[in-house]
């Protein structure tokens, strides 16, 4: 158990990273009860006003490219993992990684990140699909979000 919740913490945010680590996962068969997280401090668009100067029309499109291709880099992974052709997870895992840091997405900086080290890391299979299934579930919540407010 690696996941952590740094001081002042949210409720929600406590709630819900228990929820993540009590529930099971689909990709390897178990059943899952997904707690909702709130959107509100799920992700920020600062870094992308800060880099873009406050460049709205940047901002949108950089939005709209992460809405458009990220779900697709999501069910790639998921392919791979379940053909176990892990070089292929890391690569994608990887090219998704600058959007998610872009969007501050906080939750899953450390989830990208061991996914893309799955096989230096000594990581069990088990525990890579529970890694997936949080990057997964995050990304959704992140980009419903994100087609509502635009």
């Amino acid at each position: 158990m690696n996941d952590y919740v740094s001081k002042p913490f949210e409720e929600e945010e406590l709630i819900h990273k228990i929820s993540i680590l009590l529930n099971k996962n689909k990709i390897t068969g178990r059943s899952v009860i997904i707690a909702e997280p709130m959107p509100q401090g799920l992700y920020s668009l600062d870094k992308l006003i800060e880099m873009s100067k406050g460049n709205s029309a940047f901002i949108t499109k950089m939005v709209k490219i992460f809405i458009e291709l990220t779900p697709d880099a999501i069910s790639k992974i998921k392919t791979h993992y379940q053909n176990n052709e892990f070089d292929k997870v890391k690569a994608v895992a990887h090219s998704i990684k600058p959007g998610i840091d872009f969007l501050s997405i906080v939750e899953i900086t450390d989830v990208i990140r061991r996914i893309e080290t799955f096989s230096e890391k000594n990581t069990s299979i088990e525990e890579l699909g529970d890694l997936i299934l949080t990057l997964e579930q995050t990304i959704d919540i992140v980009i419903a979000d994100l087609k509502e407010k635009s």
